[in-house]
């Protein structure tokens, strides 16, 4: 009951932190287009926690990931698109590498402001989490040990798709915004029809239920509820340190109002710390953390065997990253 209270209390929050922007004046700023382009060498993975299917031991790694954001904005409406790929495998014996993180994110957002000096937003958003590449359970980069019985994911499989219309409130416009909606429709996809109905087993033989989370019978999972965003930048004067977090929440109102044993909530929180070592070169330690109930994951003190116990991971790297941003004015 207290963790129910303390998730409402939560959400009334965000939605005051919107509705403190309907009387607010913004200040002038540049009518135009935002592109911003990331590109980063990961070369050190310093920790991971509860790895997902296919995901390594802590280890040296090596990776890249690229990151571009697309920004198109004027004094009454915003529209921003997202697309995020990550890559990343690191050594795990003296033979050969071991993938340790795919990632494939999309996402697309419109908003429109109820009057010019406001700086409240009415917004749709949609975003789209998958990976690129096929993942095994003993998922080696180079021994010929991969089959289609040992498959655990792919692209598309699983996919988290969310849909929701609600208040944004971006106090300097970009990149900074507070994101709620009482509307959310979250789907859990799975197109491998192998992994679509893929039960497994725990370490005793006892089955869990389907590896990602899909309904029995169907290849998706789908919940209505509500969802918050948060994204929030900040920089150093002299621009040479910059932090970025984004806080991504879905709270599923079927597991909530029901007192179902799993929980209601699925969590996606990124944080970047960035220093500039010379003009577009940054050197960045990336901390992302995930909650989310739906997924198994591989538990790597006992056999490499599946558990439901810890439905959280989190994954630690540093990267060496080229960035540019580019104003296209209008």
């Amino acid at each position: 009951m207290r963790t129910k209270l303390s998730v409402v209390i939560s959400l009334l929050l965000a939605m005051n932190l919107c509705s403190i922007g309907m009387s607010a004046q913004m200040e002038d700023y540049e009518i135009g287009n935002n592109i911003d382009f990331v590109f980063g060498v990961d070369f050190i993975n310093t920790f991971q926690i509860n790895p997902k299917a296919t995901g390594g031991e802590n280890n040296f790694d090596a990776g890249a990931k690229l990151d571009f954001e697309f920004v198109k904005f004027d004094l009454k409406q915003i529209l921003e698109f997202r697309t995020l790929l990550d890559l990343n495998a690191q050594k795990v014996d003296d033979d050969d590498w071991k993938k340790n993180a795919d990632r494939l994110e999309l996402s697309l957002k419109y908003g429109i402001k109820p009057s010019y000096g406001s700086k409240l937003y009415y917004s749709s958003d949609m975003s789209i989490r998958t990976q690129l590449l096929k993942g095994h359970k003993d998922d080696y980069l180079f021994k010929q040990t991969n089959n289609a019985i040992d498959l655990t994911s792919a692209f598309l499989s699983p996919a988290n798709i969310t849909l929701s219309a609600g208040l944004e409130y971006r106090p300097q416009d970009q990149p900074t915004y507070f994101y709620f909606s009482p509307m959310a429709l979250n789907l859990k996809y799975v197109r491998n029809e192998s992994l679509a109905t893929k039960i497994v087993n725990d370490a005793e033989g006892e089955p869990l239920g389907l590896l990602h989370g899909n309904d029995v019978g169907k290849k998706t999972r789908t919940r209505v509820g509500a969802q918050f965003k948060l994204r929030y930048d900040v920089v150093n004067p002299n621009e040479t340190i910059f932090w970025d977090t984004y806080l991504d929440m879905f709270l599923a109102y079927s597991e909530f109002f029901t007192d179902a044993d799993s929980s209601p909530m699925q969590i996606e929180w990124v944080n970047s710390l960035s220093f500039r070592i010379w003009k577009p070169i940054l050197f960045s330690i990336d901390v992302r953390a995930s909650y989310d109930p739906d997924l198994l994951f591989v538990d790597l003190e006992n056999d490499d065997s599946y558990t439901d116990k810890k439905s959280y991971n989190m994954l630690n790297r540093i990267l060496l990253s080229f960035s540019t941003k580019y104003f296209i004015g209008q």
